[in-house]
């Protein structure tokens, strides 16, 4: 058993005191060799403990591995649409190291419109909805019966905390909901525009790409953003 530090350091020291300091040669010359003997030991202990010493930790160095925004098609059928129009970004961060949770941000413009009139003796609905209607500052929608439409534009958010798994990763995927629906129209139009999409984690924020699409029956059209 290697002797403690304490101990270490007072059998050197004693070493020194007795033979280095002490003037009979010969005694001297024998403090000499113990005391080489003494800094081989010590040469040993130096190395255990730094074989004790835990390895270095690296440095977190959090960065957007992929994110890719992406919206659904339109479902057409005679006289009726319904779009799952909602922005889909599923994304991966890495180099996080082990942390209690990475706070990560979607925002995004939106712009959306959607008009149609009502096909013979039909009732036709025509719905707009992104968001969540129970809270009032992150919804954005409206409806309308009969021949018509709307237009509407807002900024969308949505916020989630998630854990990196044992490599440092989180990937997850962050929706903002939104849905067109028209029925018993004769012709109709919606477009649904998804612009300045920005992913923030940590003080990073990464700009990605847009996502738009825009369906129309012949001659119809939507109408203009706001």
């Amino acid at each position: 058993m290697l002797a403690s530090t304490g101990e270490e350091k007072t059998m050197i020291q004693g070493v020194f005191h007795r033979y280095a300091c002490n003037g009979k040669g010969k005694q001297r010359g024998h403090g000499m060799r113990l005391l080489s003997r003494c800094c081989a030991w010590l040469g040993v202990l130096v190395l255990a403990s730094a074989g004790r010493l835990p390895a270095p930790v690296e440095a977190a160095d959090p960065h957007l591995e992929s994110a890719d925004p992406t919206m659904s098609d339109p479902i057409v059928s005679s006289g009726n649409l319904t779009w799952d129009a909602s922005l889909d970004v599923p994304f991966k961060v890495a180099g996080l190291g082990k942390n209690a949770g990475l706070t990560v941000t979607l925002t995004a413009h939106l712009s959306t419109g959607a008009a149609a009139n009502a096909a013979a003796g039909q009732s036709m609905t025509l719905s707009v909805a992104f968001g969540n209607p129970n809270e009032p500052g992150n919804f954005c929608g409206g409806g309308a019966g009969g021949p018509g439409g709307g237009s509407f534009a807002c900024q969308r958010s949505l916020v989630a905390t998630l854990t990196s798994d044992k490599n440092g990763h989180v990937t997850g995927t962050l929706t903002i909901p939104g849905a067109i629906d028209i029925t018993g129209a004769a012709s109709m139009c919606a477009r649904v525009s998804w612009t300045l999409i920005t992913l923030t984690f940590g003080s990073q924020s990464v700009a990605l790409p847009d996502v738009s699409d825009q369906f129309n029956t012949p001659g119809a059209s939507c109408p203009p953003p706001p």
